[in-house]
C-alpha cells in the first residue's frame, strides 16, 4: 500500500513538472570554463590542476524565481602528484541544476543545487581496469544572468571513489594513491544563451 501511494505522489509530481516545464520559457546555450580540481591526499600537491569543461545548457524559466538548467559537459578532472606524474580523467557529465534568483530586469543573481552523473570516457594513463568510469555528487554554487551571458561557480563534492574498491594484482602506484579518493573542487562556468 505504501509503495503505490509513493508511486502515485512521484506520477503526480512529474506530470506537475512536466506541465510546467511545457509552458516554461527555455533557452539553449553554450557553456564552458574552468575546472579545478582538488584532494586531500599527502601524494597530491597543495598546488589544484586546472583542467577545463564545455558543452550545452537548456534552461527552462520556472514560476516564483526557479529556474532549471539541465546541461551536457565534457569535463576533465585532474591531480598532480608529488612525482610530477598527473592522473587526468574526462568525464561525459550531467549536471542539474535547480536555481533561484529574483529576476531584477537587468539581471538575475541566483542560489544553485546541482546534483550530477558522470561517465569516465578517457584518462591520462590509458586503463580503465582499477578506475571507476561512473561519478557522481552534488555542486551548491551562485551565479548572475545579464542579458544572454550567465556567470557561474559551484563547489562539487563527488561521492563516488575514483579507484575500484578491489584493484588488481598489478597495481598502478597512481590509482593506488586514489583508493577511497575522488575528484571535487570548484568549476568556474561561462555560458551564453540563444
Amino acid at each position: 500500500m505504501k509503495t503505490r501511494v509513493l508511486t502515485a505522489i512521484a506520477c503526480i509530481m512529474a506530470l506537475c513538472l512536466g506541465e510546467s516545464l511545457a509552458q516554461a520559457k527555455h533557452n539553449v546555450g553554450v557553456i564552458g570554463g574552468a575546472t579545478f580540481s582538488t584532494q586531500k591526499l599527502k601524494e597530491v600537491n597543495s598546488s589544484t590542476l586546472t583542467q577545463y569543461h564545455a558543452g550545452l545548457a537548456f534552461k527552462f524559466r520556472l514560476p516564483l524565481g526557479f529556474a532549471l538548467q539541465p546541461s551536457i559537459l565534457y569535463q576533465v578532472k585532474g591531480a598532480k602528484l608529488e612525482d610530477a606524474s598527473n592522473l587526468n580523467v574526462g568525464y561525459l557529465e550531467v549536471p542539474v541544476s535547480l536555481q533561484w534568483g529574483p529576476d531584477l530586469i537587468i539581471c538575475r543573481p541566483y542560489v544553485e543545487c546541482a546534483p550530477f552523473v558522470g561517465y569516465g570516457l578517457n584518462n591520462s594513463i590509458k586503463d580503465w581496469t582499477d578506475l571507476n568510469r561512473v561519478e557522481y555528487g552534488v555542486g551548491l554554487g551562485a551565479g548572475l544572468d545579464i542579458w544572454r551571458f550567465q556567470i557561474n561557480a559551484r563547489y562539487n563534492w563527488n561521492f563516488g571513489s575514483l579507484a575500484n574498491a578491489n584493484l588488481s594484482e598489478n597495481k598502478n602506484e597512481v590509482i593506488q594513491a586514489f583508493k577511497d579518493r575522488n575528484f571535487g573542487g570548484v568549476t568556474l562556468s561561462l555560458a551564453f544563451y540563444f
